[in-house]
């Protein structure tokens, strides 16, 4: 029902704001082995530099685990802007993980066309909603990275 209800504006509008704070909540209490919608859809904790102001952020993002390494969309729920965490992967790509209790060193990069080909129908099979933001996003291709993990 909740992968249903992602589809709609309304999903958006109540979830932008609130899903963020509450899943680096749940996170932060739980040591990191929860978040609030990961009963839902995997769910990790991108901590990153800004590429203009070199603070750290901490962004929730849904994923889909692919070995050892980690996929993430920058869907923006369907915005005609990527997300800020998208730029700052791209200035910076070292970053860290929260995920399942553990803080992971990963070194983010953009899939390949070829890889795009493969994995975007694997997000969209973990949150339908994708094809909709996709779809709202039309004059921007949705960013899609592969965190792996760094060899530090």
């Amino acid at each position: 029902m909740m992968k249903r209800f992602g589809h709609t504006k309304a999903a958006v509008v109540l979830f932008r704001r609130s899903v963020p704070v509450g899943d680096r909540f749940v996170s932060k209490i739980s040591g990191g082995r929860h978040t609030l919608v990961g009963i839902v859809v995997p769910t990790l904790i991108l901590l990153h530099t800004g590429r203009q102001s070199g603070k750290h952020y901490e962004t929730p993002l849904m994923y889909l685990p692919l070995g050892n390494s980690f996929v993430i969309a920058g869907s923006n729920w369907g915005r005609t802007d990527h997300p800020a965490w998208s730029a700052n992967l791209l200035a910076h790509p070292d970053a860290t993980v929260v995920a399942a209790g553990q803080r992971i060193a990963v070194r983010a990069r953009l899939v390949t066309p070829e890889e795009r080909q493969e994995l975007w129908p694997r997000l969209v099979e973990t949150w339908p909603a994708f094809t909709t933001y996709a779809a709202r996003a039309s004059d921007r291709e949705i960013r899609v990275f592969i965190l792996e993990r760094a060899q530090r």
